[in-house]
């Protein structure tokens, strides 16, 4: 197993992702949540900013808009250029405060070049270390890049939601085997996450966890994601309301698809 490169499966990626309500849902949600959790983006100055693992750049866009300057970076270069496109299209100035960086996210320091300690003010690593061999290895290859005090927004997928998913589906042999990854070729990550290692791993590098979100609290369990034949029972504007109730509330928010936790550093 190694570190997924989106490359082959870009057109596939963009179309199943955002031109479906789990990606649009998944992306209003965690664009809410970073812009209330980091305290750090509501202050009237510009920051330096890590978007590790930038994907299609909704996030780079978002934060460039807002006048900070982005490094992203990316392991898949078919990615990485629409991302560019996506914001030359919505302002080619802001490509003056984005440096792109086509690598894996465990060298993005050795990209930087010198003294790259300490640098960043936030470090956004949305759903990517699921997709890492190494996950735990990665997001420590990052983590002395961010300042003392500095905030991290990490989005990750969460294993108890697949073992719940398995289990409403009667796939007991995936529970059985602890076989969680997802096919070759397909959709679901190689490393689905579990919060516990995720909390042991943040506080072992002087993480500390601010406020936890649940991203799709109850919408990949419902009967037309279930059964794709039944179609929705509810409004897209409805299920939105939804969600965002149920976000950061338990035991809903413990079996989301996604987890987005705002943290800062000791």
């Amino acid at each position: 197993m190694t570190d997924r490169n989106f490359n082959e499966i870009a057109d596939r990626f963009e179309s199943k992702l955002y031109g479906h309500w789990r990606g649009q849902i998944r992306l209003q949600l965690v664009t809410e949540g970073i812009l209330e959790d980091a305290v750090c983006l509501q202050q009237q100055k510009p920051l330096r900013i890590l978007d590790a693992g930038c994907g299609l750049g909704q996030m780079t866009l978002l934060l460039a808009e807002r006048g900070h300057h982005i490094t992203a970076c990316d392991l898949s270069s078919v990615l990485l250029e629409r991302a560019r496109k996506r914001i030359e299209d919505a302002n080619p100035e802001l490509l003056s405060q984005i440096e792109f960086h086509c690598c894996p996210l465990q060298s993005i320091a050795t990209q930087l070049g010198k003294q790259p300690t300490g640098q960043f003010d936030l470090i956004v690593v949305h759903a990517v270390l699921e997709w890492l061999e190494h996950p735990r290895a990665g997001l420590e290859s990052l983590l002395p890049l961010l300042k003392s005090g500095g905030e991290l927004s990490l989005l990750f997928y969460n294993r108890h939601s697949i073992v719940f998913k398995n289990l409403l589906r009667a796939d007991f042999r995936r529970i059985d085997e602890q076989d969680f990854k997802g096919d070759a070729g397909g959709l679901t990550p190689i490393n689905p996450l579990l919060p516990e290692d995720m909390t042991q791993w943040l506080q072992q590098n002087s993480i500390s966890v601010v406020t936890q979100r649940g991203i799709r609290t109850f919408y990949d369990y419902m009967e037309q994601n279930l059964d794709r034949n039944k179609p929705p029972k509810a409004s897209f504007e409805e299920i939105m309301r939804k969600e965002k109730l149920f976000s950061t509330l338990e035991p809903y928010r413990g079996l989301a698809r996604y987890l987005l936790w705002h943290c800062r550093k000791l």
